[in-house]
């Protein structure tokens, strides 16, 4: 089965995957993939069948998708022809909502330009930090706010949705963790701590969130506060994973407590 994997799954969305509209208005089809599924025309929830969901929800993560391709995802169990017709039910089934919401090509699947969905915005924002790019607001808010980011599609497991969490969720790691060094580069202890923190908020079993963490409380002179994050990281990896011995990252990050 062929595939075109568009360009988003999750990652940057160039200009013309996802197009906006004039300054000043307000997206009339707007979709919510963070937490649970929504889509609304001119500020009115409309009702979509699931299937209908799910192919929407798919081309947004997965960008412009072949036909096949995009039935194969949506329906593993059963045979292409099979799926192939139940793709087009859908589709069918989405004109009737009376606003294009889908390009159709002969092949191929899209998102229908204009719309706006909250999970492009997320990724958007998530690649400016991770670029270095100038945080719009108090930069703690910004930081808690990622981290408490719904989880993308709740409440589904298709294998695909779990992938572009996952992904997502890494995403937000890397670019909190990034911003966390960036700050204590520049010397601001108190915000890299704070950043780091809602790292560890995202993932508490993440080292590197942790190691964040330490070293923002060493750098504002606070050992015991670091050893302190050190010994609870440890607690945690005891009791998840049996595990008792850090590794030469770790090491690292603790060396000045050691040297103390």
């Amino acid at each position: 089965m062929s595939a075109d994997m568009g360009s988003f799954t999750c990652q940057r969305v160039e200009p013309g995957d996802a197009p906006t509209p004039r300054e000043g208005s307000s997206p009339r089809v707007r979709m919510t993939l963070l937490g649970s599924w929504d889509l609304s025309l001119d500020g009115r929830s409309v009702r979509v069948a699931l299937n209908g969901q799910r192919l929407l929800a798919l081309l947004a993560l997965k960008g412009r998708l072949t036909r096949a391709y995009a039935a194969g995802m949506l329906w593993p169990e059963v045979f292409d022809e099979q799926a192939g017709a139940r793709l087009r039910s859908t589709i069918w089934r989405l004109q009737q909502i009376g606003r294009d919401l889908l390009v159709r090509e002969s092949q191929r699947l899209s998102l229908a330009p204009g719309m706006h969905v909250d999970v492009h915005a997320e990724v958007a924002r998530a690649h400016a930090l991770l670029d270095g790019g100038a945080v719009e607001g108090d930069i703690a808010s910004v930081a808690m706010a990622m981290a408490g980011t719904p989880e993308l599609l709740l409440g589904w497991y298709d294998d695909w949705v779990v992938t572009e969490r996952e992904r997502l969720t890494q995403l937000h790691l890397n670019a909190l963790e990034s911003l966390a060094d960036r700050l204590l580069g520049a010397g601001d202890h108190a915000k890299a701590l704070q950043v780091a923190l809602a790292a560890v908020q995202v993932d508490p079993l993440r080292e590197s969130a942790h190691r964040a963490v330490i070293r923002a409380h060493l750098a504002a002179g606070n050992p015991v506060s670091a050893k302190r994050q050190y010994d609870r990281y440890r607690e945690l990896m005891r009791a998840e994973f049996g595990v008792d011995r850090p590794t030469p990252q770790m090491l690292d990050a603790i060396a000045p407590l050691a040297a103390g």
